[in-house]
């Protein structure tokens, strides 16, 4: 082999060796970050179910207090009533 060409085919070699190492790299820093991207998509998914059911607690326990809302005005409603027939009718007597 000539000399004049052993000088070209090392720096190609070693080019070659670079881009092996930097390909493996690469591959391992995506693997890493496909992981923390998972991590980050698994903790969303959690929390929108958590939220999910606070929200449907949160609608349950309003829909309870505006129905206990609903009884007391109509008991305070006839409650009224009944003052006012009442006192309508000491007046007439």
């Amino acid at each position: 082999m000539d000399a004049s060409l052993v000088g070209p085919l090392i720096n190609v070699g070693a080019v070659g060796v670079c881009l092996v190492v930097l390909a493996l790299y690469y591959v391992k820093k995506d693997k890493k970050y496909e992981a923390r991207v998972d991590e980050i998509i698994k903790a969303h998914q959690s929390f929108r179910g958590d939220q999910t059911v606070l929200e449907d607690k949160f609608r349950k326990e309003m829909t309870d207090l505006a129905e206990k809302y609903r009884t007391v005005m109509e008991k305070f409603g006839l409650t009224l009533d009944a003052l006012i027939r009442l006192l309508s009718k000491k007046e007439r007597d």
